[in-house]
């Protein structure tokens, strides 16, 4: 049973029901699950967001990253008091995806920057020159859509450059857990 409501919706029977986009993180952060999971938690991949979102609050070195040129707002500060009110394009999501270990405190490896506006996609990517190049990408790039998105993240996490810094961080890691293992074995 359909119900009428004042804004004219029907949520129910939508065809946007069928058409519900995952956000881009929610990919992201399954990977970093599986990592946690394959390397027994000695590494972990981290999703975060940086920077601000909205447009007004972009940091100058995130604007330059993707590209962008925003100038300041002329009703900047009555955005500050009543809140941003622009078109949707206006508000930004912005992400950094990293591999990080508890056994290595003081790093972590960036992966990507990524950012998306309220509609999802596209989703704009930037990337370390050295795992652009083993994907065959420029280091900023576009995906248009959440399949392009979902198969671009699959490459990165892939590329040669990701996985050797993986494998170098799970052998450090896995030294130093054996290492305090030992001494806590020595102490008992």
């Amino acid at each position: 049973m359909s119900k009428s409501t004042l804004w004219g919706l029907d949520f129910d029977n939508s065809p946007i029901n069928q058409q519900m986009q995952t956000p881009p993180e929610t990919f992201v952060k399954d990977y970093g699950v599986e990592l946690r999971t394959i390397t027994n938690l000695k590494l972990s991949a981290e999703v975060e967001p940086c920077f601000g979102l909205e447009f007004d609050k972009v940091n100058p070195e995130l604007q330059k990253l993707f590209g962008l040129n925003f100038e300041k707002s002329k009703t900047e500060k009555l955005q500050k008091e009543l809140g941003s009110v622009g078109k949707i394009p206006d508000i930004y999501h912005v992400y950094e995806f990293f591999v990080t270990s508890k056994y290595i405190p003081l790093y972590k490896y960036r992966i990507m920057f990524f950012m998306y506006t309220p509609m999802m996609y596209p989703v704009a990517i930037a990337l370390d020159e050295d795992i652009a190049q083993d994907i065959g990408k420029t280091p900023k790039f576009t995906c248009e859509t959440e399949h392009e998105f979902k198969e671009s993240l699959q490459q990165i996490v892939q590329s040669n450059s990701v996985k050797t810094v993986i494998n170098t961080m799970f052998g450090i890691a896995r030294k130093a857990e054996f290492e305090n293992d030992w001494a806590n074995a020595l102490e008992g």
